[in-house]
């Protein structure tokens, strides 16, 4: 295959691959994408390695001088004349270190931020690394992405900005058969499209290529006069210094010594090493002072440039300025005491994370008390996402997750401070936790994992739990003599397995895995308590059906993420606190619910490890965001409580 750059651009592929939308690439055609090299690998600009920097700084002609000036000094045994080698030293590690700094910034400039994208293989959504995109990929996009290559839509509208591309911050709306350039950002909406252009051929990287490109045949004018005056130095120098050590040595007379002291220091004189330090001691000052003020300076020899400017001109397009409003800080009206209640960017934040971005003045707002991970947000929960469930494939944590998103990218953990974790360090967008059950009560462990996570609950769901008794093929009931399952399921069939006589059960992970254990485990007498779904995938038969102890069998989910999101619809509140220790602090809670009309669905209290009978708790109530009392009730509830937490306000879906 021909090397890709700007000059020479491979020839279209013989065959395209128009897959549907709803099938995508296979698999196999996606590694023969890869294999004849239309992968979208980022592009790369061959540039110095570190010891060819070293090499080109260290082997010039003014060095040779220098060293041989060096080695004659030495010879001579006047070993504290050498101490114009340290300026030598100081004029090359300069050299060397700021040319790798450049060499390390060009080599991390990329216009594209697209680490993962969401694309359709074998009818299956996947989320992989951008760099194993291939072309005719059918990928999903969502307001926030980044395009991570061109590609052209097949499915729904959206806005985008293609600021970077072309300096306009207009948004521009994009429907069925328009074009996605690479590197612009969806705004909003969703669509599917099919990649046209990927790696070198995309747009945005024929523009990184342009960025790193590097002309060394343009000087500046301070650099090419220094240059000259070395050139004819350097010239005149070596005569000069011969004549200078024949005179001394041969026609007056002097010793071998002093000859090479008198000629190494009338040489030293006409060469303008400090001219060099001082040169490049001045740009990296300015390099670094530029750098401060996030400018990236792609050669030093701009500075001399930028010296010389008197006047800047811009277009229109909005490049430097944008035609838009933004909050520069919160003031709180007189009579406000921060040290009370909770804090009024949080309150502010709140009302603002449930009204809708209608006008310029809210978007900004939004914009503000917004995390800057959510600043895109729209406004109707996310049908994409990565989703982190505990267990693994089938469990009931993944039929809510697809419950709650259309299209979730789903990464199952061994545990339930798993998910927590994936969430804290951004592995995840969301995660999906069952927090209790109608027959069998609350997860203690997942109250007992909330206190040591920061966390906001965005959503909840309840689903219908129907536990079978699912085996292998062949095996009879009274083949079992052991049944593997979650706690809590066998907490909710306790009737059931009350009746088997001789049976073990032993408590796991999860009712899929241990419906996973069971197929592939060599033993023909174990079952597991699972769902028909987990039966179906893991290859079971369904020895007995619908063995729960009561036919109203509901586990309810909560979809927790890192930051504050707060939906349209939200009529539920959940907050964690830590009451006095003094009587009736509980009962004040409940009457400041009761007082204000809002109904107490859920009170759960976990003990407070090393403390002496002292408890944490949960509440979850009614209580809609558009209420207009919903902040003096949080702001009243803080005041009675000694630690307050607000968990979140969402929707619940039935």
């Amino acid at each position: 295959m021909k090397k890709k750059n700007l000059e020479s651009i491979p020839p279209e592929p013989p065959e395209r691959i128009l897959a549907t939308a709803e099938e995508g690439l296979t698999q196999e055609q996606a590694r023969q994408r890869q294999e004849d090299g239309w992968a979208n690998t980022p592009v790369t600009v061959e540039s110095k390695t570190l010891g060819q920097i070293i090499r080109s700084n260290l082997f010039t002609y003014f060095n040779l001088i220098f060293a041989i000036l060096g080695v004659l000094v030495f010879a001579s045994g006047s070993l504290r004349n050498l101490t114009f080698l340290p300026l030598v030293v100081a004029n090359l590690l300069i050299g060397i270190i700021q040319e790798i700094r450049a060499k390390n910034t060009l080599d991390k400039l990329s216009m594209l931020n697209a680490p993962r994208a969401r694309v359709i293989r074998d009818g299956q959504i996947q989320e992989i690394p951008a760099e194993e995109l291939v072309l005719d990929d059918i990928v999903l996009f969502r307001a926030g992405d980044q395009i991570c290559a061109d590609a052209i839509i097949l499915d729904g509208e959206v806005l985008v900005n293609e600021a970077l591309l072309t300096g306009e911050a207009d948004e521009l709306k994009k429907g069925l058969g328009d074009f996605l350039m690479s590197g612009s950002f969806l705004v909003s909406g969703e669509c599917t499209a099919r990649l046209e252009r990927v790696g070198a051929e995309s747009y945005i990287s024929q523009l990184t290529l342009e960025a790193k490109a590097t002309d060394t045949k343009q000087r500046s004018e301070m650099l090419r006069t220094l240059d000259r005056l070395v050139g004819v130095v350097g010239i005149l120098i070596v005569p000069i210094g011969i004549f200078l050590f024949v005179q001394q040595y041969v026609l007056s007379g002097a010793s071998f010594r002093d000859s090479v002291l008198s000629m190494v220091a009338a040489v030293l004189g006409m060469i303008p090493e400090g001219l060099y330090l001082l040169t490049s001691v001045a740009l990296v000052v300015s390099v670094l002072r530029l750098a401060t003020r996030k400018v990236l300076v792609h050669d030093m020899k701009c500075i001399e440039a930028l010296a010389r400017v008197d006047v800047l001109c811009v277009d229109k397009t909005g490049t430097i300025t944008e035609n838009e409003m933004q909050v520069s800080s919160l003031v709180p009206l007189e009579g406000f005491d921060p040290a009370q209640g909770v804090g009024l960017k949080t309150l502010v934040g709140n009302l603002v994370a449930a009204m809708p971005e209608g006008n310029q003045t809210m978007q900004a707002l939004h914009r503000y008390f917004k995390l800057p991970a959510q600043a895109n947000a729209e406004q109707v929960f996310p049908q994409h996402a990565s989703v982190a469930c505990q267990g693994v494939e089938g469990a009931y944590s993944q039929i809510a997750a697809e419950r709650l998103f259309k299209y979730p990218g789903i990464m199952y953990f061994s545990n339930f401070e798993g998910v927590f974790r994936s969430i804290e360090k951004g592995l995840c967008d969301y995660g999906i936790l069952p927090v209790e059950n109608s027959t069998a009560g609350s997860v203690n462990r997942i109250y007992d994992l909330m206190k040591a996570h920061k966390f906001y609950i965005v959503k909840s769901v309840r689903i219908k739990i129907d536990h079978n008794l699912v085996a292998k093929a062949g095996t009879d009931m009274s083949d079992i003599k052991e049944i593997f399952s979650h706690e809590q399921a066998v907490a909710q069939c306790s009737e059931f397995l009350d009746q088997l006589k001789g049976v073990k059960v032993t408590v796991c992970s999860n009712t899929a895995a241990a419906a996973k254990m069971v197929a592939e485990s060599e033993r023909k007498d174990i079952a597991a308590i699972s769902s028909s779904k987990c039966a179906a995938l893991y290859g079971l038969k369904e020895l007995e059906t619908a063995i729960q102890n009561v036919e109203n069998n509901y586990t309810r989910f909560i979809c927790i993420s890192k930051y504050l999101e707060i939906y349209p619809g939200a009529d539920r509140t959940s907050i964690s606190a830590i009451l006095p220790h003094t009587p009736g602090s509980l009962c004040h809670i409940l009457n400041i619910l009761s007082d204000a009309g809002y109904n107490l669905v859920k009170l759960e209290s976990r003990p407070i490890p090393d403390k002496e009978f002292e408890f944490r708790f949960y509440f979850d109530f009614e209580m809609s965001v558009y209420a207009k009392d919903f902040m003096e009730i949080l702001e009243e509830l803080e005041k009675a409580c000694d630690v307050f937490e607000y968990l979140g306000s969402y929707s619940e879906t039935v």
